[in-house]
C-alpha cells in the first residue's frame, strides 16, 4: 500500500510462495530469504521505495559498514542480505531494508533487543514520536488491507 518499501513474512512452501508472485504487480518484487524444512521466508518489496530507502545516507552507511556493496543496485544489496541468511544467523539489518530508522536497528543491535523506548512494529530507541505516527499509518493500511480481504 506504499506505506513502507517491503514486507516480510513466512510462506508454507514454494507453491504459495510462486501464487503470491503471480499476483504482485510489476512495480513490486519477490525474493525467498530463507528455506527451512518448516517454509519460507519471504521478502515482498517495492522496488522504487526500497531503492530510495537503501540510497538514504544512514542506511547506506550502516549497510556499507556492515560488508554491503555501497552505491550498488538494490539486487546486488538483496544477494547480500540472503547470504546473510544463509549463515544462519538473523541479519538485523533487515530492519533497515523494511524502512526502520537506521538509529532504531543500531540501537536494537547495542543494547540487544533491552533499553527500548518503545515497541510496536519494532523496537524504538530513537524518535518516539514519529515512530508512533509511522505505527498509526501502518494500522492504518492493515485495517484497509483487511476489510478489502473480507
Amino acid at each position: 500500500m506504499g506505506a513502507k518499501p517491503a514486507a516480510l513474512f513466512p510462506a508454507p512452501s514454494g507453491d504459495a510462495c510462486a501464487a503470491l508472485a503471480a499476483l504482485l504487480p510489476p512495480r513490486l518484487g519477490l525474493m525467498v530469504l530463507r528455506e527451512t524444512k518448516n517454509g519460507l521466508l519471504v521478502f515482498v518489496f517495492d522496488r522504487e521505495g526500497l531503492e530510495k530507502t537503501l540510497a538514504a545516507k544512514t542506511a547506506g552507511a550502516v549497510l556499507s559498514g556492515l560488508g554491503y556493496p555501497a552505491g550498488s543496485p538494490v539486487s546486488a544489496a538483496l544477494a547480500h542480505l540472503k547470504k546473510q541468511f544463509a549463515c544462519g544467523r538473523f541479519p538485523h539489518e533487515v530492519g533497515l531494508f523494511l524502512g526502520y530508522p537506521a538509529e532504531d536497528v543500531l540501537g536494537f543491535v547495542e543494547h540487544k533487543g533491552r533499553n527500548y523506548k518503545l515497541c510496536g512494529y519494532w523496537k524504538v530507541y530513537g524518535n518516539v514520536r514519529q515512530a508512533k505516527r509511522c505505527f498509526r499509518r501502518y494500522d492504518i493500511c492493515r485495517d484497509r488491507f483487511k476489510s478489502v480481504m473480507l
